[in-house]
């Protein structure tokens, strides 16, 4: 089978760059990626990684050459802003290329927090309470509100 994988980069890639399983082995951050490619490779699968960082012509011209059977998405990142994650699976579906993970819907509600607790709430999923504060009314609905508490962005 032919698997492009996918991998985020928090910097442009240098053009002569590679990223074999030793090489992302070296690299602290990259342990999940070169466990990856070490599996691929030992189970017989040809396949060839991609690390992005800010350039979806680069990943539309490889997908374009390679043509994989499937693509091994790891990016949790593009252009290293984490809410533009979702948009590489819409990439990818428009494409009609399959792809491991999440798709682009599950993606955006998981990075709304507020929204996912109350998804999952309606659902009759306990959830912690949790109250929502903006910063036009930052605090008038934490007064009743029971310490101690978590205080986490809605949005990462």
């Amino acid at each position: 089978m032919k698997i492009l994988v996918l991998f985020d980069l928090a910097r442009p890639a240098a053009p002569d760059e590679t990223f074999s399983p030793r090489a992302l082995k070296k690299q602290e951050d990259k342990p999940t990626e070169a466990d990856v490619l070490l599996s691929l490779k030992r189970l017989g699968h040809e396949f060839e990684t991609l690390a992005v960082f800010d350039d979806a012509l680069g990943l539309v011209e490889k997908l374009k050459a390679f043509a994989p059977d499937v693509v091994f998405n790891l990016l949790e990142s593009f252009y290293a802003e984490r809410s533009h994650a979702p948009n590489i699976p819409a990439l990818l579906d428009l494409m009609k290329v399959r792809y491991t993970g999440a798709g682009p819907d599950a993606l955006l509600l998981c990075q709304d927090k507020a929204l996912a607790k109350k998804v999952l709430a309606y659902h009759r999923v306990r959830v912690a309470h949790f109250v929502i504060s903006s910063c036009d009314r930052p605090l008038k609905r934490l007064r009743r509100f029971v310490y101690p508490a978590f205080v986490k962005p809605a949005r990462e």
